[in-house]
């Protein structure tokens, strides 16, 4: 008989931690890794859960901790699909453009397909908003004219016309069909209609259960129902995804043999409680004993930024990445260095630190020896001639010369002084008192990016490029399950979600309280920059 229990867990208070303690607790008692199904609705929480599982026990191999995964991952090995037959961002641009349907294909894709299925999705176009409302409908399990009712709190357009979206659905099922394509909730639906559940499971643990969709709730209650043992955990008040049909009330009436709320915050301070407390007093949806305690910090909420952005860790949230593109953009003139997690990149992205390692290197080398492995890395970046100014900066032949030397002995260190012996020109070496950045390739290093990096390194040294700065741009979905010491909060709405607001959207509330307590000191509230804002305070 299958035994469930339910953690409640408010911000800091560990609940994550809870459920890993649990799955060393099953292995001590002889269970094997492949016995315990470990979902998140984000991979990198069950990424998390099974490398700290594999650091306590290190002689199972990687293998062991495949269903350590969403729930999506898992319902594509149980179909034994290949990623080739998913309806992708890029599939979905193929679509668009065989229909002539316009979508806003995010500038920066989720890195794993899988993540694509939960990444909150900005309603641009008409197309935008077709997608999310078929979403809404597959994963909230409605007939598709009751989905299309509940399409007038989704920002339908003015003149949405009810067979436009069975159109789409038509024209959506018959490309997939062509292509012989999966999109998510096919996946899911797929699974629970053959009964499909990972055989060796005899624990199943399932956390962040409060941004289930209905459809990804009954396929885990089709599972649990083959399982010895259950512990599910999650905050309701920080459900997010009601976009995709999630519900807090599904974690709050989720049947349990044993319920417990976890009460320590070990992040939010006494003032950050204060005021998350107030945001909750607006909810409709609660549940008993939601208080949490904070911590013996005493904490802060202020109205302005009275701080260097480049001291400590922090997170500066909007509403939507509109309103994070404009701070974007003055950051990027000002020369301060910052990580976006939405919407527009610059050069800190971790998916550049290979160019920002380049610029780093290349800005030392007056100053400091650097490794030939080093100098083969940058000289990939900087042309042999450049022959708009009808200068050689590299002799011919040494770039392949520098490289073979660098496989032979990549340890050996190199100063400004050799450069000469290693064929650069006296027209390169010239270069030395700050105008290195000019040399790197146009292709891979636009003039914006050049200055902006000057910027930085102007106001902060050259080092900063050696580090992951401290300040992150998001949207307050983006930083759900992380925290910072401080967390900015810009009020301003857009006129999409300031209505969802008025017209009494809870969601909004959540959006904020969670973005609240991603604090461990201190939260700034900021003035909004126009009539349309959230209350903070």
């Amino acid at each position: 008989m299958t035994h469930v229990t339910k953690y409640f867990g408010p911000p800091g208070t560990g609940k994550t931690s809870r459920l890993i303690n649990i799955v060393g607790q099953e292995l001590e008692a002889g269970l094997s890794p492949a016995q315990i199904v470990y979902v998140s609705f984000t991979k990198i929480a069950a990424k998390v859960a099974a490398q700290r599982a594999r650091d306590r026990f290190p002689w199972y191999p990687e293998s062991e901790f495949n269903y350590f995964a969403t729930v999506h991952s898992i319902c594509f090995n149980l179909l034994g699909l290949h990623k080739s037959v998913v309806f992708s961002d890029k599939e979905k641009k193929n679509f668009g453009e065989a229909y002539k349907y316009e979508f806003a294909i995010p500038e920066v894709a989720a890195e794993d397909p899988f993540q694509q299925a939960i990444q909150d999705m900005a309603i641009v176009t008409r197309a935008d908003f077709l997608e999310s409302l078929y979403n809404y409908w597959r994963n909230s399990c409605l007939p598709v004219d009751d989905a299309i009712l509940a399409s007038a709190t989704m920002g339908a357009p003015d003149d949405f016309e009810p067979d436009e979206f069975r159109v789409y659905i038509a024209r959506r099922n018959e490309y997939k069909k062509e292509n012989s394509l999966y999109d998510y909730p096919d996946m899911l639906s797929e699974v629970l209609e053959r009964e499909l559940f990972p055989r060796s499971m005899k624990v199943l643990i399932a956390d962040e259960y409060q941004d289930n969709s209905l459809l990804l709730d009954r396929v885990l209650q089709s599972w649990l129902r083959r399982a010895q043992r259950v512990y599910v955990a999650g905050d309701p008040y920080q459900c997010l995804y009601s976009w995709s049909s999630a519900d807090p009330k599904l974690f709050i009436d989720f049947a349990a043999d044993q319920t417990m709320t976890l009460k320590q915050s070990y992040r939010c301070p006494k003032a950050v409680h204060q005021l998350s407390r107030r945001i909750v007093s607006r909810f409709q949806t609660r549940y008993e004993d939601d208080d949490y305690l904070p911590t013996d910090e005493p904490g802060l909420v202020t109205r302005r930024i009275d701080f260097d952005l480049t001291s400590d860790s922090t997170f500066w949230l909007f509403r939507t990445r509109y309103l994070l593109s404009q701070t974007f953009d003055d950051l990027y003139f000002k020369g301060i260095p910052f990580l976006a997690r939405r919407g527009k990149r610059n050069i800190f992205d971790h998916k550049r630190d290979k160019k920002r390692r380049i610029v780093s290197r290349l800005l030392s080398m007056p100053y400091e020896t650097i490794t030939l492995y080093d100098l083969a890395q940058v000289i990939e970046y900087l042309p042999s001639t450049v022959k708009e100014r009808g200068i050689v900066l590299i002799e011919r032949g040494m770039k392949q010369y520098i490289k073979e030397e660098a496989h032979e002995q990549p340890d050996a260190r190199v100063s400004w002084q050799n450069l000469a012996d290693l064929g650069f020109t006296s027209e390169f070496l010239q270069y030395r008192d700050g105008n290195l950045l000019e040399l790197l390739k146009p292709k891979e290093f636009s003039d914006a990016e050049k200055s902006y990096i000057r910027r930085v390194v102007e106001r902060h040294g050259r080092t900063v490029m050696e580090r992951r700065p401290k300040l992150e741009l998001g949207t307050f979905h983006s930083v759900k399950g992380d925290e910072a010491a401080r967390v900015i909060i810009d009020p301003t709405y857009t006129k999409k979600p300031y209505f969802s607001f008025v017209n009494g959207n809870e969601e909004e509330h959540r959006l904020i309280y969670t973005g609240i307590t991603r604090s461990s000191r201190e939260v700034v509230v900021l003035p909004p920059s126009g009539w349309m804002a959230y209350p903070v305070m």
